[in-house]
C-alpha cells in the first residue's frame, strides 16, 4: 500500500459524502477488493476515513 493508493481512494471517497461500500472504491480506482479493504482499514487507523456498516466515507476535518 502506497501514499498514491491511499490518495486515490481518498479522493474517491471525498466524491460521494454519503460514503459508498469497498465494492464500489475497488471499481472506481481499478484496484482489487482487497487491496482497497487493505487501505481502508489503514486509513481508519490514521482518521482519515470512518466506517458505517459496510459504507466508507472520508472523514470530516472541520
Amino acid at each position: 500500500m502506497t501514499e498514491n493508493t491511499e490518495h486515490k481512494i481518498l479522493e474517491i471517497l471525498k466524491t460521494e459524502p454519503k460514503g459508498m461500500a469497498a465494492l464500489l472504491v475497488a471499481k472506481k480506482s481499478g484496484l482489487s477488493l482487497l487491496e482497497v479493504i487493505k487501505t481502508l482499514e489503514a486509513l481508519i487507523q490514521q482518521g482519515k476515513v470512518k466506517k458505517k456498516g459496510k459504507i466508507y466515507r472520508a472523514a470530516s476535518h472541520n
